[in-house]
């Protein structure tokens, strides 16, 4: 009895077979009948000229009122040939990619307009800075926040980065902090338009050191690169904040002003300079120069 059975469902297996296409092909058509409709998702896809980008976003979908079945439509939306600034697009049904063979009938779109800021892609360098919050142990102050990167590069939208000045880490707790302690933070971008060279931590050192105050060092001579200039005066204080342990140290010998004259236009002397200041090198990140006085040197060719 089971091999009748197989034998008759094998029976004109071909034609069987036809009539469950022409079935399903049916089905489709019923499907597409006019008076049936329905909404489908379509994802938005846009394509912009080289070197630009949308500022501010697009919606990533559309709603689409189609006569016929099918769950895979793009709504195709190209800039190419537009200008920067805000553009106002009509989407209409040839913004609406469709399989092909299936016979989609678009009917609505909405929203049936949208308007999208194409705005150049520019990439600029900018500081980093440390914030802090809280306050060093008693008698420490901070010397110096070093980041191992001192600047980035940020890219995004023309409008998104032209207004930032710089990029700062996340901030660090200094609270009664009496040593230099190294920090790993991340750069805090708030506008996530924008992308950095920097994707990865970074290392900050803070270094404390104790108080430091207000010194003056008299009378440091000045040196001149050519001595076919001179100057005058011939001598300048210099002001700085140091540790009190280096106070007996800060003395004309240690310190070095230096008149630069490679940059000099003879024709427009005399001048006024401001000496280039150097002391010992491991006093780098301990000392602190506030000014010097006078704040400039008159510089001249020597008579002949």
């Amino acid at each position: 009895m089971s091999s009748t059975l197989k034998e008759k469902i094998l029976e004109n297996w071909i034609l069987k077979i036809l009539a469950i296409l022409l079935a399903w092909i049916l089905w489709l058509f019923i499907q597409g009948e006019s008076g049936t409709f329905t909404t489908v998702t379509a994802q938005v896809k846009v394509t912009v000229p080289d070197g630009m980008e949308i500022s501010g976003g697009f919606p990533s979908t559309v709603q689409v009122t189609i006569r016929g079945a099918t769950q895979n439509l793009t709504c195709n939306i190209n800039l190419q040939n537009y200008e920067e600034g805000a553009n106002r697009i009509t989407l209409t049904k040839d913004n609406i990619e469709t399989p092909k063979g299936f016979g989609i009938e678009v009917s609505q779109i909405n929203p049936s307009q949208v308007t999208l800021m194409l705005e150049k892609t520019i990439t600029k360098p900018v500081p980093i800075t440390v914030p802090e919050k809280g306050e060093v142990a008693d008698g420490f102050e901070i010397y110096e926040k070093i980041p191992s990167s001192r600047v980035v590069e940020i890219t995004g939208p023309r409008s998104h980065i032209e207004p930032v000045p710089e990029v700062p880490t996340d901030i660090i707790d200094i609270s009664d902090l009496d040593q230099s302690t190294n920090y790993q933070v991340s750069l805090n971008f708030e506008d996530g338009a924008i992308r950095s060279s920097i994707t990865n931590p970074i290392w900050v050192e803070i270094r404390i050191g104790p108080r430091r105050k207000d010194y003056s060092i008299n009378g440091v001579p000045l040196e001149i690169e050519d001595e076919s200039y001179a100057c005058s005066p011939e001598k300048i204080d210099i002001r700085v904040m140091a540790p009190e342990n280096l106070q007996p140290l800060l003395v004309p010998d240690n310190f070095r002003a230096i008149i630069v004259t490679k940059n000099l236009d003879d024709a427009a002397l005399p001048a006024k300079v401001k000496p280039v200041i150097s002391y010992r090198e491991e006093w780098r990140g301990k000392i602190k120069e506030m000014g010097i006085r006078p704040s400039g040197v008159t510089v001249d060719k020597k008579d002949e």
